[in-house]
């Protein structure tokens, strides 16, 4: 979980509630104060604010009177830095047992203000904006992700950096683009010193020399040719027999790993797959068997993603992922960090020579997109 350093109101409670003996420290915020209600946790009262809905409080919301610029305007790129500088001196002036989070609001005016149903999420001017909770009733917050600052967010070197010296802890989500927006030098600069990183290293050599176009980027620099993810360079492209080929090694592969695990019946049921070059049918099949041991083999291959040692391979794990938007490429740079004993090169070639397969019934259907 992430504070919300862009939102542009705040909810107050009890003694930070106008005219309460701690609202000092908010009163010189731009904007005035409406009475409203929000949810609480049975206990709650006064600024002792507990998890829950169970009954409702009294509290007060402003809205920023200099924070109303549209989204993505040039004006809310300057509102991005003024926020993110107003929400972390409000951090530390509301001092380190209370906690920054999201929380629904509802004003006075809702039909249910003074009876005893519950408001409706969604409806009665409800809003959901920042408000402070003691770190103490609230222990699942005590760990929050840092937000990286305007000046930094676009500058994910940096924040890698940041990361890796324990300086920042953002969440894995920041890096998605960390190696797909990086040149192989780039990457190398950032990751050469991390422990047992060679393999891993060799791998993405191999990528980029499948798929970096000669700016050395794994992605067209150019704006009349954006993509978000990385797709296979029609140069290398491999014909059926060779795609076949891959296929059978994949499958014989998770055969064994199904043995491994005890789980014969389900081998031998991947064993009698036919391959067959073609689209696979839509309507679904009546039995699922062969399916469900892929499937099986799948669950222990993903299962071995939670063996990771560092919190740095998980960082690098969703920047895999990002660089494709699929496992084929995360499993295959990844894998040696993986507690399993397993060659992910066949999906990878696959992928990069264009074909998927998929199972049905008895049937492994290899065909092109």
């Amino acid at each position: 979980m992430t504070k919300n350093n862009y939102c542009n109101s705040l909810i107050v409670y009890g003694s930070w509630a106008p005219g309460g003996k701690n609202h000092f420290l908010v009163e010189d915020l731009p904007g005035a104060w409406k009475k409203g209600v929000i949810l609480a946790g049975h206990g709650s009262k006064g600024d002792d604010l507990h998890p829950g809905e169970a009954v409702k409080i009294e509290a007060w919301i402003i809205e920023f009177a200099d924070c109303t610029a549209p989204l993505f305007s040039e004006e809310w790129e300057k509102q991005k830095v003024l926020l993110y500088e107003r929400w972390t001196a409000l951090d530390t002036k509301m001092g380190m047992h209370l906690v920054r989070t999201a929380h629904s609001w509802w004003p006075k005016k809702a039909k249910w203000w003074h009876k005893e149903i519950k408001p409706i999420r969604g409806e009665n001017g409800q809003q959901v904006v920042n408000m402070y909770v003691p770190i103490e009733n609230f222990q699942y917050l005590k760990n929050l992700n840092d937000s990286p600052s305007p000046e930094d967010e676009d500058d994910i070197k940096k924040l890698w950096l940041q990361q890796c010296s324990g300086e920042k802890n953002y969440d894995t989500c920041q890096f998605i683009s960390l190696i797909k927006d990086c040149t192989l030098q780039e990457c190398k600069e950032m990751f050469s010193k991390l422990p047992n990183i060679d393999l891993f290293l060799d791998k993405l050599s191999n990528l980029y020399q499948d798929m970096a176009y000669n700016t050395g980027y794994l992605l067209k620099q150019t704006d009349d040719e954006f993509y978000l993810y990385v797709t296979p360079r029609p140069e290398q492209k491999i014909n059926s027999t060779q795609a076949s080929s891959l296929v059978k090694r994949e499958i014989n592969q998770r055969c064994l790993l199904l043995e491994g695990q005890g789980l014969h019946k389900e081998a031998d049921l991947l064993k009698n797959v036919t391959i067959t070059i073609g689209e696979p049918p839509k309507a679904t099949s009546s039995t699922k068997h062969t399916e469900d041991a892929y499937e099986m083999a799948t669950e222990i291959i993903q299962d071995a993603t939670y063996t990771l040692n560092e919190d740095w391979q998980y960082y690098l794990l969703e920047a895999c992922y990002g660089i494709t938007a699929n496992y084929e490429v995360r499993d295959y740079l990844m894998g040696d960090f993986y507690g399993i004993d397993y060659d992910f090169s066949s999906n990878y070639k696959l992928w990069k020579g264009g074909w998927h397969y998929s199972i049905h019934e008895n049937t492994c259907y290899l065909f092109q997109e």
